[in-house]
């Protein structure tokens, strides 16, 4: 728009020409650096200065020092720049009232103003209303200090870590005050600690069960960034040796992590404090025990509904049952009924049918009339309904020819039937004889290749190595062949046969079987005993021992023995009384046998793997 300069008194208007329509145009403003180069032009001075001087104008004009109390003339007082670590730097700036929520800006202008008014350059043209006996120079430094702390990242999470200021305390409460009013605010102040943001905050009783959980869930997993670092009761800077100065730096940090530790707590208990008496958790409990209890009922009441479904199925089933049973009674009784009616009609058409063909001498048919006399009587008892019925009826029409060529054609069908069923019956018990016979020689055939020697080394194996034997029958067959001396060795499968064999006996033959192979072993023993008198007692008695009734070896006897055994090696003077000191319950002869047993064992198993290894 044009500059128009003001008209002057003794001026007249004219009119020349008339103004076109107003017509927005777009612009940009030049700014504040335009702005300093005109200045810089007029006044011959630069930017930053103008600059410079308008900023400390403005900030003098928003900071007009007041009237000090008598609580802050003492503050002054008390500062003291050697001991400026205790001090309170916000109220040095005069940050007190923002502390922790004092921005970055903020406390360059909070510093700025302090300098413009206590700088010792700036003293001179400013008023001060400091009281005489405080330290210019003194409260300077002081005020730098502070600055230095609070511009720091790391210095001022220190020295707000041990602000003095903030409630560390758990608030009291009683359920007559309001929840949200008691600990919203120190749920804010103590979200300043946390190494994660945002911090979800408490919130109200509006907050959904979903935020209320997130709430919990964050603050029992809280994470502090508090150092505790300004408490350190150590300075190592102090320290005259490197070992003094780790010393330090260990107790230094020993005296942090306990009060990390403690800090922990503290928000732990706080959360515990909340979680306990949290309104919105009380309700949501109550909300779920009552929306189970309508379940629960609901559930009960389809079940009670299902158990009424059911007692009405089993009583129609029981009805449709019981009619069923009605029916099925009637009709057997039906059915008798006519069984009845049919048997004495069937009796008294036999007694027809038997007096008619009396009367007529049998119709020769047979010439001995004893003969004639069976044929009829095995004619009635088996003849069918219909036969008899037919037979009745020619007798009534007394058709005596065809009568007799009926009679003689299903008499005759009825013996063949009979001679057919006692011939294929006869068939079957000479198969049925003969497969016995066959199993029978089979079996006399099998016991006959099995030596009495033979067959106590098996009675004898199935004890060495009881069930659970890995090849089992495999170990027993190869013990036998090893003992028995005899040409033709046992496989597996004929000591399998022979077992069940054996199993098959009833008790009294066992007890025979038994004997007689004592009786054997007996003659056998005394025949080698008159032919060597000098023998051992031993051998007669490890020879006989077989057929005698022992003692199975319990599990612990047998860990007793092994154990006597690495205990007393075979170079021990009198090994075997001694062994048999360790187990009171058996003699040093079962000890020396079960030692035998135990070897042949081994022995029988070795022998297997090695033939099973060749195969």
């Amino acid at each position: 728009m044009m500059y128009i300069p003001c008209a002057e008194n003794d001026d007249k208007t004219e009119v020349f020409h008339k103004c076109s329509n107003l017509k927005s145009v777009p612009f940009e403003p030049v700014g504040r650096w335009f702005e300093g180069c005109l200045k810089r032009q007029r006044s011959e001075k630069s930017a930053s200065i103008i600059e410079e001087v308008v900023d400390q104008q403005d900030d003098l004009d928003c900071f007009e020092e007041k009237e000090l109390s008598a609580d802050d003339k003492a503050f002054l007082l008390s500062l003291d720049a050697s001991e400026w670590k205790k001090q309170d730097h916000y109220r040095v700036l005069g940050l007190e009232k923002l502390r922790f929520d004092a921005t970055e800006e903020d406390i360059k202008k909070a510093y700025r103003r302090k300098v413009l008014r206590h700088h010792p350059d700036k003293k001179k043209d400013n008023v001060s209303l400091l009281p005489p006996e405080v330290n210019e120079h003194e409260y300077f430094t002081c005020i730098t200090r502070a600055y230095e702390v609070l511009s720091s990242v790391e210095d001022r999470q220190a020295y707000d870590s041990v602000d003095e200021e903030f409630p560390d305390e758990i608030p009291s409460y009683s359920p007559k005050q309001d929840f949200f009013e008691v600990f919203s605010k120190y749920v804010k102040l103590n979200a300043r600690w946390s190494s994660h943001q945002p911090v979800p905050l408490l919130g109200d009783m509006n907050t959904s069960i979903e935020d209320v959980n997130a709430f919990y869930t964050f603050w029992y997993d809280f994470h502090s960034w508090r150092n505790f670092s300004n408490l350190d009761t150590e300075d190592t800077s102090k320290a005259e040796s490197r070992e003094e100065r780790r010393w330090m730096e260990a107790e230094n940090k020993k005296m942090r992590q306990k009060r990390k530790k403690e800090e922990i707590a503290r928000i732990r208990k706080l959360v515990d404090v909340l979680f306990q008496n949290d309104p919105r958790l009380k309700k949501y409990k109550q909300e779920q025990k009552l929306k189970k209890l309508e379940e629960k009922k609901a559930k009960e009441k389809i079940e009670q509904e299902k158990e009424m479904q059911r007692k009405l199925a089993l009583e129609e089933e029981k009805k449709s049952k019981d009619k069923a049973e009605l029916e099925a009674k009637e009709k057997v009784l039906k059915e008798k009924k006519e069984k009845e009616k049919l048997r004495k009609s069937a009796a008294k058409d036999r007694k027809t049918i038997k007096q008619a063909i009396k009367n007529e001498n049998y119709f020769n048919i047979d010439e001995d009339e004893v003969k004639g006399m069976e044929r009829l009587e095995v004619a009635m008892e088996n003849l069918s309904l219909p036969d008899l019925q037919e037979l009745r009826e020619l007798v009534e029409k007394g058709d005596k020819a065809h009568l007799k060529d009926v009679y003689f054609k299903r008499s005759t069908e009825v013996l063949e039937k009979i001679q057919n069923e006692k011939e294929e019956k006869r068939r079957k018990e000479e198969v049925a004889m003969a497969t016995s016979n066959k199993v029978a020689s089979a079996d006399n055939f099998s016991d006959h290749m099995w030596s009495e020697i033979e067959k106590q080394l098996l009675v004898k194996a199935t004890t060495l190595f009881p069930v659970g034997t890995s090849s089992r029958w495999e170990v027993i067959a190869e013990y036998i062949n090893e003992h028995s001396g005899s040409t033709k060795p046992k496989t597996s499968k004929q000591v399998i046969h022979k077992v069940k064999n054996l199993r098959k006996l009833d008790p009294s033959h066992k007890d025979e079987v038994n004997k007689l192979a004592f009786q054997n072993l007996e003659k056998s023993t005394n025949a080698k005993l008159a032919s060597s008198i000098t023998a051992e007692p031993s051998k007669s008695e490890s020879l006989l021992s077989p057929a005698l009734e022992e003692i199975p070896w319990s599990s612990d006897e047998q860990k007793l023995l092994e154990q006597a055994l690495k205990t007393y090696g075979a170079n021990t003077p009198e090994r075997w009384e001694k062994i048999a000191s360790v187990i009171p319950s058996r003699t040093k002869k079962d000890c020396m046998k079960r030692y035998k047993e135990l070897v042949e064992m081994v022995k029988a198993k070795k022998a297997v793997q090695a033939a099973s290894s060749k195969n």
